[in-house]
């Protein structure tokens, strides 16, 4: 999707003000905030950055996870149905970020997430909750998160599903199976299992003694 920078840049002072970030960095998070003016959503992709700076499509995307590790911006990623194939890809700017992990190391892959799927991104919600069932299931570990006064905080629960998908390595039936299990147990996380999906659990032998013959 195309887009044009037709409005000014805003670089907020903990922006501006972040010692952490580049110069070129502190550019591109003002970059992005002209391409949300009018939709909210920056849908530019690597490529578009890449040549607007004269840089690498790599250099861009390192920028882009150094914004994003501090809690200056979402990047949400769309599949196309049934397939690993990336749809979409688009930034939202935090307004107020939260959650900066120092220690937390910028994703190796650097590819443009365009073309590939980038770790470092959390996937588009809408595209699950479309089912019925899935949305179903999430609807109540959500409610059992909430009765058991866990958090709810949005980048908490963006990250709970970011994990599920991890999880089911993007395989929607397995994250159903996945959601499923964690909602009928009560758990307000998700947790691997060491037994498959599907397997059946043997059912214990029950041995009956008949008392009235016993030797007294």
């Amino acid at each position: 999707m195309k887009q044009e920078s037709t409005y000014y840049a805003i670089i907020p002072a903990s922006v501006r003000y972040d010692n952490t970030l580049t110069d070129s960095e502190k550019l591109l998070y003002g970059e992005i905030t002209c391409l949300t003016h009018k939709t909210g959503k920056c849908f530019a992709n690597n490529k578009y950055f890449a040549n607007l700076y004269g840089v690498s499509k790599e250099t861009i995307s390192r920028r882009v996870s150094k914004l994003k590790k501090r809690g200056y911006i979402t990047v949400m990623i769309s599949y196309k149905p049934n397939s690993k194939e990336v749809d979409k890809r688009y930034i939202q700017i935090h307004h107020d970020p939260i959650d900066r992990n120092e220690d937390t190391p910028i994703d190796a892959n650097v590819k443009d997430n365009n073309t590939s799927i980038n770790n470092t991104s959390i996937i588009d919600e809408n595209n699950y909750l479309e089912n019925k069932g899935f949305k179903f299931y999430w609807d109540e570990f959500l409610a059992t998160k909430k009765k058991k006064k866990a958090s709810l905080k949005s980048i908490i629960i963006q990250r709970q599903f970011d994990k599920l998908i991890k999880m089911s390595k993007g395989d929607f039936k397995t994250a159903c199976q996945i959601l499923e299990r964690t909602v009928n147990n009560g758990w307000i996380d998700f947790y691997e299992s060491k037994e498959p999906f599907g397997a059946k659990k043997e059912e214990p032998v029950k041995i009956v003694v008949d008392l009235s013959k016993a030797k007294g």
